[in-house]
């Protein structure tokens, strides 16, 4: 025995139908004017108890009333029924549904045994407000008013939001001997990067380049490695664009001396800012390798 579960007759072409749970119902869905859109017919179909696959012909006529009376019009379609459901197009019925609303539909399968299996009783189709939804397909082919403005406003946050800077933030420490000589101060080689979410730090170079305009905050602390009695002036300073910027040092014993300097600094795209380190004593100064943790270089855009 073959039956019907449920249909669905939707008139829209990027419409799909979903199954009723139990009875002889149908739904009619309006989008568009009838003279304008497809037709189709969609359902779900079982065999014996469980949803049929495979091809069926599905025939589908349009009738005025519920029993007998006169056969609007009729369709027969080629279905290729997986899991029970189905979909054909019944564009043939589509002048007479917008002339004839309230009516009824009946179907008919036919499947590989070649006998035709007729659906008891016929689905209503339902009044449907054909001339308001074709009003409404064509005033709403384009928004305005409050909604356009809308549509703008979330267009142009999304565009900000597409094309805004990622975060920027690095930290690198100094594993490797560098000796600090004289005239002027020396860029300071952090060469164990740590944390570089931008890709904006160069260990070979020691230089930050900024991707992106902003309030940068770095900081720096350098170590020197000497002697006790070695009186000299031992200065940290940020170097911004090659020229330096600040700097934070004394004049005093060299033993270990430790400077460390922070600074707020404004960036365009493509700056570069850079630690340095300056000694006063004369000759070659070596700044103090114990670890990886003495000597560090670190910033991130506010």
């Amino acid at each position: 025995m073959t039956k019907r579960r449920g249909v669905l007759l939707v008139l829209a072409t990027s419409l799909f139908a979903c199954a009723f749970a139990a009875g002889y119902r149908a739904h009619v869905l309006a989008e568009g004017a009838p003279t304008q859109q497809p037709l189709f017919y969609s359902g779900t179909l079982e065999v014996s108890g469980a949803p049929a696959s495979g091809e069926y012909t599905v025939t589908m006529t349009l009738h005025d009333t519920a029993t007998g009376g006169n056969e609007l019009c009729g369709t027969e379609s080629k279905a290729m029924v997986e899991g029970g459901r189905f979909r054909i197009d019944a564009s043939d019925c589509r002048e007479a549904v917008a002339d004839e609303p309230d009516s009824w539909i009946a179907v008919s399968f036919t499947g590989s045994d070649g006998v035709e299996h007729a659906i008891p009783g016929r689905a209503k189709v339902g009044a449907v407000p054909y001339a308001l939804q074709a009003d409404h397909a064509v005033s709403a082919s384009s928004p305005a008013g409050a909604l356009a403005t809308t549509i703008q406003q979330l267009t142009e946050r999304m565009n900000a939001l597409e094309t805004a800077p990622r975060a920027s933030a690095f930290i690198a420490h100094k594993t490797t001997a560098q000796p600090i000589g004289m005239p002027g101060g020396k860029v300071v080689v952090f060469d164990d990067v740590q944390i570089d979410i931008g890709n904006e730090y160069d260990e070979a170079t020691g230089n930050f380049v900024a991707k992106a305009a902003g309030l940068y905050e770095f900081s720096c602390t350098i170590v020197f490695d000497l002697q006790e009695n070695t009186v000299a002036t031992y200065e940290v300073a940020f170097a911004f664009n090659g020229s330096e910027l600040t700097f934070s040092g004394h004049y005093g014993d060299g033993a270990a001396a430790t400077r460390t300097l922070t600074r707020l600094i404004k960036m365009e795209a493509g700056d570069v800012v850079a630690c340095t380190a300056l000694q006063t004593l004369g000759a070659t100064v070596p700044l103090l390798i114990n670890g990886s943790g003495y000597n560090t270089f670190s910033g991130y855009r506010l």
